[in-house]
């Protein structure tokens, strides 16, 4: 069953996602389509009447949604469609004007790209097919080669989550996005009338308002994102002011700690007023100071690191452990390693191996081990980072907007100072940081902890895993492919980023790169400094002081794109989630906690079956209308 729903998911996912971008089902931290399968699997399992050697146990059915979210982040929004994009168009879209021929192509590793004119004709062009020998010999090499790449940083990624796993419960992360699944696979939680209420306000919201472009005379309810500007200076440095009240946003919301739903609202408006202060001085400048990106892509670098200095200890004693158990094969264990996905020595073997191996894939590509080595560490932090918040927070979504390794890089050193070959893999590996928002290690720390909290034999577990990351990469590059070659990217079928933000963005950005170089920016390195340096001072205080309230994720978090988005409902909900434990206790939290995630599970299962019903009808359906309109 998990088999074939990850072909059914990846041909809904290309054409809601990639194709008709009527919704964006991986841009949420938990994902709406997952949700929606899970809803139709448990007739099947929980909620069936079958003989029980035909229904689906809890654990089954929780595999199986495992599975889909692996097969989903690998063809998300975020990972492969931006690289599948990239391919097309850095070959197909050259002309003399941008003259990428000479600035970018030189420079390309054949291996890893598509040259073949009439190949990326016929698939921009549609009337095509995958199936051709053509076709298939254009683009095999490419395809085998990403897929290895991706199917080795993956794995890479899963044998870390092994290691820090059990740090992590030592510290008691809750893994909020996790819960969800797990609440609907209660037999318990649908009888719940709180629930059903809370379900009831979600899935109206979204069924009114896609009523509402079916037929405008219905009102429609105004949850979506909406700016308002300040016009008087200093105040209009602020930017736009965003409020929407999306029910899954509040729902996450709910569950997140409190301490740091309030550093969430609490840093988005410390992070404004430093724009708006910085202006009042005369000191503002667009893009510059006071470097909010920056001291961002600096926080995430100081919490990626914080990280691994917490578990310092930890990670130590597994080493030890690993090297006493080399020395001394007859010595017994101190570590028990029965419960774990796999053995420590495994998980240790599969980091470094992954690490070898992107360091010489980009060797091999062009890229020189100097900036190989701090490109890819930096990356590996933010990706620890991006999974701490995730396990931690439980964001309604995260993202971190083109101020990754690259940005990082460019700015500190220059682009004058990196040789164009470099510069050129730079921008081929952006596919990896366009967002920060989906990278597989948060997906699988979510999984794994379903797995430990229900019972399932991790080992058993972890190779479902592994298999499934392989098939889904596959399935993945298939469904791009197929679609793509059958209706044309450039068709006016296809309304989806690919052609105008994913395919253009990396090598539009090389090529200012190349053809005006620049200098290295020292206000933006002191802010990279100062972002680190304040995460660890809230760290700090925050373990020295009991009463000191502010969590250093939110400092993170606070300036990109993501928090702002969803402000004002985390904000709303904490309100209302601190009165509600102030005065009601633990037990009256429990009791409203079934209306929450009604409402995320509400909104979710209404936005999939508008998506179900838009592909059986052909209809077009209004994206504002959908969850991903945030």
């Amino acid at each position: 069953m998990g088999l074939l729903l990850i072909i059914l998911n990846a041909f809904w996912q290309t054409e809601i996602e990639f194709v008709r971008y009527s919704d964006s089902p991986t841009i949420p931290s938990l994902f709406f389509n997952c949700i929606g399968w899970l809803t139709l699997l448990l007739p099947f399992g929980v909620l069936g009447k079958f003989p029980e050697n035909f229904r689906l146990n809890r654990a089954e059915l929780l595999m199986v949604y495992s599975m889909l979210c692996i097969s989903s982040q690998q063809l998300s929004h975020d990972w492969l469609q931006i690289l599948f994009s990239a391919i097309v168009y850095v070959h197909r879209f050259a002309d003399p004007v941008n003259r990428w021929d000479e600035l970018i192509h030189p420079h390309l590793p054949s291996w890893l790209f598509v040259t073949d004119k009439a190949v990326l004709r016929a698939i921009c062009e549609g009337g095509s097919s995958l199936y051709h020998p053509v076709n298939i010999q254009a683009w095999l090499m490419a395809v085998v080669w990403w897929s290895l790449f991706t199917f080795v940083i993956s794995v890479g990624m899963l044998c870390f989550v092994s290691l820090l796993r059990r740090q992590w419960d030592f510290e008691r992360l809750t893994y909020p996005i996790a819960e969800i699944p797990m609440e609907m696979t209660k037999t318990g939680f649908w009888l719940r009338g709180k629930m059903w209420f809370g379900f009831a306000i979600g899935a109206m919201v979204r069924v009114i308002n896609q009523m509402h472009f079916l037929y405008p005379s219905i009102p429609l309810i105004p949850v979506n994102i909406r700016y308002y500007f300040a016009t008087i200076r200093p105040w209009s440095a602020w930017g736009g002011f965003p409020v929407s009240f999306f029910p899954f946003a509040i729902g996450l919301s709910f569950l997140m700690p409190l301490d740091l739903s309030f550093s969430c609202w609490f840093f988005y408006l410390f992070t404004r007023m430093q724009l708006v202060i910085a202006d009042a001085l005369g000191l503002y400048q667009p893009g510059k100071f006071p470097y909010l990106m920056q001291q961002c892509s600096g926080g995430y670098i100081g919490l990626g690191l914080l990280t691994l200095w917490m578990a310092r200890h930890w990670l130590w004693k597994i080493l030890r452990e690993i090297w006493q158990q080399l020395a001394n094969k007859e010595k017994p264990k101190e570590i028990e390693e029965n419960g774990e996905l796999m053995p420590y020595a495994i998980a240790l073997l599969g980091v470094l191996f992954s690490a070898l191996f992107v360091l010489v894939f980009a060797k091999c590509s062009g890229m020189s081990i100097g900036i190989s080595l701090p490109y890819f560490t930096i990356l590996f932090l933010i990706i620890v980072a991006v999974t701490r918040i995730r396990a931690e927070m439980g964001l309604p979504t995260n993202e971190l907007f083109r101020a990754g390794a690259d940005d990082i890089l460019a700015r500190v050193l220059g682009t004058q100072k990196i040789s164009p070959k470099n510069l050129t893999m730079m921008a081929t590996f952006s596919w990896l940081m366009r967002t920060h928002r989906q990278f597989p290690m948060q997906t699988q720390a979510d999984m794994v902890r379903i797995a430990k909290r229900i019972g399932i034999p991790m080992r058993n577990f972890s190779l479902i895993l592994v298999l499934t990351t392989a098939l889904s990469i596959i399935v993945a590059w298939w469904a791009l492919l197929h679609v793509s070659f059958r209706i044309g990217l450039q068709s006016a079928k296809v309304q989806g980023p690919a052609l105008w933000a994913f395919g253009p963005e990396p090598w539009r950005r090389l090529q200012s790169w190349l053809t005006t170089p620049t200098q290295g920016d020292i206000g933006a390195a002191l802010a990279y400094l100062v972002g680190m340096g304040f995460v660890f001072l809230l760290n700090a205080l925050r373990h020295h002081l009991v009463w000191f309230p502010f969590h250093p994720g939110g400092y993170v978090v606070s300036g990109a794109y993501a928090v702002p988005r969803h402000w004002v409902a985390i904000f709303a909900t904490w309100l209302f989630k601190a009165t509600l434990l102030r005065y009601g206790g633990a037990k009256a939290y429990r009791t409203a906690l079934p209306f929450f995630i009604g409402l995320v599970i509400g909104e979710f299962v209404a936005g999939f079956v508008r998506t179900l019903v838009g592909l059986l009808f052909n209809w077009s359906m209004p994206r504002e209308s959908g969850i991903g309109g945030l």
